[in-house]
């Protein structure tokens, strides 16, 4: 009879909370800050059914903006940030 050995140094995955899952993505965005602001422009990172990831190097992005990126319009919340990278929510969308 063979003896079966089990590695009990293994440590587990962890948990994944999210809610959908996340696609990458590499797309130049805008973000749209005031009506008579020219956009400024980001790359979108990540997307998922109720969020992106975006990276921007030279503007800070506002707490509540809109991005425009691959046919739709949508205003996010933002979440987090990280250096460049900004995670936000969305909050509502609408087709171009």
């Amino acid at each position: 009879m063979r003896a079966t050995h089990r590695n009990h140094n293994v440590i587990p995955l962890p948990f994944d909370r999210r809610r959908s899952p996340r696609r990458p993505a590499q797309r130049i965005g805008k973000i749209l800050t005031e009506p008579t602001a020219p956009p400024q422009y980001c790359l979108v990172t990540e997307t998922s059914e109720g969020g992106v990831r975006i990276c921007t190097a030279d503007f800070e992005v506002p707490s509540v903006f809109t991005l425009r990126f691959e046919g739709t319009e949508a205003r996010y919340k933002v979440i987090w940030r990280s250096r460049w990278f900004v995670g936000a929510a969305l909050a509502s969308q609408r087709a171009s």
